[in-house]
């Protein structure tokens, strides 16, 4: 299925909020090489194929014959991808997620809830600082935020080198937006773009800095940015991070739904 095709079909079955909810499937989407499964009237299975994560939406419309064809197809997923995560609305997906785990007798738990924002008016925020681009001679710093920022989410700790070649591999990234006051203090990215929607992520603030309010200016100045360009900025935040969703709800950002990541591990 080609990329048009794809988003014809998501542009179908994914009205209203569950356009930004589940607006992952159209990063997935651009990807010729990812796996992309529907039956065109109530389900859309999307996963890239080196990535351990897939997306799962369900409509109202479930059939028993088609929850029995989505169970196989997980189920087939799994066998290629042991610990398989999947991202659905958590009411909906998890009595699929039992039946696929009864029948490869296998367990999951919930990885991460998330809540989903997207904001249409920007709340003005006083600046100490400015927005600026990625360089060269910010590659360090670059680093540095990326480091934390993963061991914060992930709890692992990727290493001074591998840090180092993520950010020298994107010095001049033109979706990389650092937040300079005297230091390099904050970083966010843009992860997918289209004609509707921006969807943020990697924000970071450096642990020497918090508390000062940096990624509240980072995000409000973003968001300003994107809003003029005529998209909707979005993000998932991790529902047990109090302090990441209150900075995004101070600059404006509304609740849009919940999105619940669930992963598989072999018993």
């Amino acid at each position: 299925m080609k990329t048009k095709e794809k988003c014809s079909v998501i542009n179908k079955l994914l009205m209203g909020k569950n356009e930004i909810l589940f607006n992952l499937f159209y990063l997935i989407a651009d990807d010729k090489n990812a796996l992309f499964i529907t039956d065109n009237e109530s389900y859309i299975i999307g996963k890239s194929r080196k990535a351990p994560s897939a997306w799962l939406f369900v409509n109202d419309n479930l059939t028993e014959n088609v929850e029995t064809e989505i169970v196989e197809v997980i189920s087939k997923i799994l066998i290629e991808t042991p610990e398989l995560i999947i991202n659905g609305e958590s009411t909906r997906v998890t009595g699929i997620l039992d039946k696929v785990s009864e029948k490869m007798n296998v367990s999951y738990a919930v990885k991460m809830p998330m809540n989903v924002y997207a904001c249409n008016e920007c709340v003005s925020v006083e600046p100490k600082g400015k927005m600026i681009a990625p360089s060269r001679k910010y590659v360090e710093n670059i680093a540095r935020l990326i480091r934390q920022m993963v061991f914060d989410s992930e709890n692992i700790d990727i290493g001074e080198k591998s840090a180092y070649e993520w950010a020298k591999a994107r010095k001049h990234a033109d979706n990389i937006f650092l937040w300079k006051d005297e230091n390099i203090v904050a970083l966010a990215m843009i992860a997918h773009k289209t004609d509707k929607y921006a969807r943020i992520n990697t924000v970071v603030t450096d642990r020497e800095f918090r508390g000062k309010g940096y990624a509240k200016m980072l995000i409000a100045t973003l968001t300003t940015q994107l809003l003029s360009e005529g998209v909707v900025p979005m993000l998932y935040a991790d529902a047990n991070n109090p302090a990441s969703n209150a900075v995004y709800q101070k600059v404006g950002y509304t609740y849009q739904g919940e999105i619940t990541e669930f992963q598989f591990q072999t018993q």
